[in-house]
């Protein structure tokens, strides 16, 4: 067949056909992992029963059941294969159709997208086809996989073994397993090897990808499932715009604008809160860097999407993989349930932090303990990465980035040993929860700080606890400037926390971005005073949107108190004509 002929043959596939062939099969699958389900439960609400003989009987199901999940799990991968096989077909059909009506000729260009196609549609074949015989090899029982020593032995007992091991030696080991081998170690138990250290960042997603439809499909069987959790895990099972791999030197699909892929999850937990680690962009040989980054307050499996943008956008925007990290259980709200005295509250500014300080519940971001219990966990990640890092892209950099109580959390892990090429402490809450200095602190490391004027954390960084000093102070530390939003507007007040990390085209961002690529970023700029306690005692009456701008009613009330504790009594007219009050 001519390539003309074979354009107009792979532009008629029935893309959509495949695409909804996979989601029926989710969906019969879901009804399967309910049958199971309904099968234990059937088994617990037996009463009045006990002997040798129930116990045997609840071995026997429980075995079942185990073996029926082993199926449900390769069945899953059978329909996240279908769905990422027509994710690039559609892909590659899109190539062709982006040559108009010039793809009937035979030109250097449709040659190679015909060639692609061909490529793409023959490597899904061949995953879907051992997918496949897996669950053919599973009607009779478990099969075996290349176990540690050697020899074939249950999955089970292989992830058994897996949980003895160290991270390295489980590295080693499962990086030299068959794709086949993969595949059976994940149907066995997609919850470990999706979230254990050691197990490389490809196996993990796949797994993870088998997990998000258990959770959902257990979600939906609730008595009263949770709408926005339901909607979040769905969110991650829709494919997303493919990042550009840097240095990629192909036609290849990975790097066309209109190419999608399924999401890539390091790490993922349902339970509470939930945790999620994703991945945008990819390691590979022309990566020169790559990027962490830990939000701040109320991240948490529902409610990191806005998070996951900006991780998004700073990989497009540094050319470099940008992992996004919500690997632990952060404080829900700023001040949690505790409540502070009328005139703290008020007050505002100094007198308000540290009354929130002083009352703040577990899950309020006053409270260092969250900081403390994550740190470790990213430390280990941080050795993950590394080690990614130096088997798909040997030389690369890595930088960490924490923003708002993600910046407590990162200086906390340098506090426990966190290794990185550079660090970056976005309006951060403190330099760490722990006594002592950074583990690391030497010249090798770059670190970096931004906090913009008027941004309320100022008051925080300035307290010696709970999270220790302030960044943009700390030795070594190199300040960076915020300066202004893509629309013109200077980076200031309440805003200024973190506006500038979802808006791509801002100074700050862009700095953020040029750390991550290995450049040289702009240097903190003198653009006002960081606190209003900053600056010669004033009133009311002197104050003028040229020293500082507070935003909205909240703000005049803290500048107000601020004038109060700093000058004479003011007249209620004055008061009122600085509220904007009549």
């Amino acid at each position: 067949m001519n390539d003309a002929a074979a354009a107009a043959a792979i532009v008629g596939w029935d893309v959509d056909g495949l695409d909804t062939a996979g989601v029926h099969l989710a969906d019969h699958t879901d009804a399967l992992d309910g049958a199971l389900d309904a099968v234990l439960r059937g088994t617990d609400s037996i009463t009045g029963w006990s002997g040798g003989l129930r116990d045997a009987v609840r071995r026997r199901i429980d075995a079942e059941v185990d073996h029926g999940r082993e199926i449900r799990n390769a069945l899953y991968r059978l329909a996240d294969g279908i769905g990422e096989a027509a994710a690039d077909l559609r892909a590659a059909q899109a190539a062709l159709i982006e040559l108009g009506p010039a793809h009937h000729a035979a030109t250097d260009a449709v040659h190679r997208a015909v060639l692609e196609a061909e490529s793409v549609d023959a490597g899904h074949a061949s995953t879907l086809d051992a997918i496949v015989a897996d669950l053919t090899a599973l009607h009779t029982g478990p099969a075996d996989i290349r176990g540690p020593d050697g020899t074939r032995c249950d999955p089970d007992r292989v992830v058994r073994l897996l949980g003895q091991m160290e991270p390295e030696a489980r590295y080693s080991y499962v990086s030299g397993l068959s794709d086949t081998d993969v595949g059976r170690l994940v149907d066995a138990d997609p919850q470990f090897v999706g979230n254990t250290d050691g197990i490389p960042f490809p196996v993990r997603i796949k797994a993870n990808a088998v997990g998000i439809r258990v959770a959902l499909a257990a979600e939906l069987r609730a008595d009263r499932p949770d709408a926005a959790r339901v909607n979040r895990l769905r969110d991650l099972l829709r494919p997303i715009p493919a990042t550009p791999s840097p240095g990629t030197q192909t036609v290849s699909a990975d790097v066309r604008p209109h190419h999608l892929r399924e999401r890539q999850i390091i790490g993922f937990d349902a339970d509470g809160d939930g945790r999620l680690v994703e991945m945008f962009g990819t390691l590979g040989p022309g990566t020169r860097g790559a990027g962490l980054f830990v939000p701040g307050t109320g991240a948490s499996l529902d409610d990191s999407g806005e998070s996951a943008q900006t991780a998004r956008d700073l990989a497009d925007a540094s050319g470099c993989p940008v992992i996004l990290w919500v690997g632990g259980d952060f404080p829900d709200t700023v001040t949690g349930h505790a409540s502070t005295g009328a005139g703290a509250a008020l007050l505002g500014g100094a007198v308000g932090v540290v009354g929130a300080v002083a009352g703040a519940t577990v899950d309020g971001a006053s409270n260092p303990v969250p900081a403390a219990r994550m740190a470790s966990d990213l430390v280990a990640f941080g050795r993950a990465l590394d080690r990614e890092v130096a088997a798909h892209s040997p030389g690369a950099s890595t930088t960490v980035l924490g923003h708002s109580y993600g910046g407590s959390v990162v200086g906390s892990a340098e506090q426990q040993g966190l290794r990185a090429d550079r660090v970056v402490y976005a309006s951060s809450a403190g330099t760490g929860v722990f006594l002592g200095g950074w583990q690391d602190a030497d010249l090798r490391v770059q670190r970096f700080s931004m906090t913009a004027p008027g941004d309320p954390i100022q008051y925080v960084q300035e307290l010696p606890w709970p999270h220790g000093g302030d960044p943009d102070d700390a030795s070594g530390v190199t300040r960076l400037d915020t300066g202004h939003l893509s629309d013109g507007r200077l980076v200031t007040g309440l805003h200024g926390h973190g506006d500038y990390l979802h808006d791509p085209g801002s100074d700050g961002f862009r700095n953020i971005a040029t750390v991550i690529g290995g450049g040289h970023p702009t240097p903190y700029v003198d653009r006002g005073p960081d606190t209003v306690l900053d600056r010669p005692p004033f009133t009311p009456d002197t104050f003028t949107p040229d020293t500082f701008t507070p935003d909205g009613l909240g703000d005049r009330l803290r500048v107000l108190g601020e004038a109060v504790m700093r000058s004479a009594p003011l007249a209620p007219d004055t008061v009122l004509r600085f509220l904007h009050l009549p």
